[in-house]
């Protein structure tokens, strides 16, 4: 089940994502693509339901990343440490809240790193 929702959200962020196939942006220092090089200011003060969709599809894709690459390296992963989506999404935009110059990318991994480390503590 797992599967099929992270290959939906990986499908929607390419297919959707205005950003998804090649835009890069050279300031940011790890292999960020697509939205994850949009700043969270333009995602937090974007009303726009098609950016928000955007964007947490590719959170999603992310985590997802994040995820598998934790497994094959037999780290201490999030599976199992959380119950909804909803609680990543929330992690995300509330790290761009506190921090709106920083980038989509980089909200996603600190939801991730926030969860591994303590999945109780939003």
């Amino acid at each position: 089940m797992v599967k099929k929702y992270s290959l939906f959200f990986l499908f929607c962020a390419l297919l959707y994502s205005k950003n998804a196939y090649s835009e890069t942006d050279s300031s940011v220092q790890y292999g960020t693509f697509g939205t994850g090089v949009m700043l969270c200011e333009e995602w937090i003060e974007n009303s726009d339901k098609q950016t928000d969709i955007i964007t947490k599809a590719w959170v999603a894709g992310a985590f997802t990343g994040y995820e598998n690459a934790c497994r094959l390296m037999k780290g201490n992963c999030a599976y199992g440490k959380i119950t909804s989506m909803k609680q990543l999404y929330l992690r995300a935009k509330a790290y761009c809240r506190m921090h709106p110059d920083k980038r989509v990318g980089d909200s996603a991994l600190n939801a991730w790193i926030q969860i591994v480390r303590d999945p109780n503590s939003f």
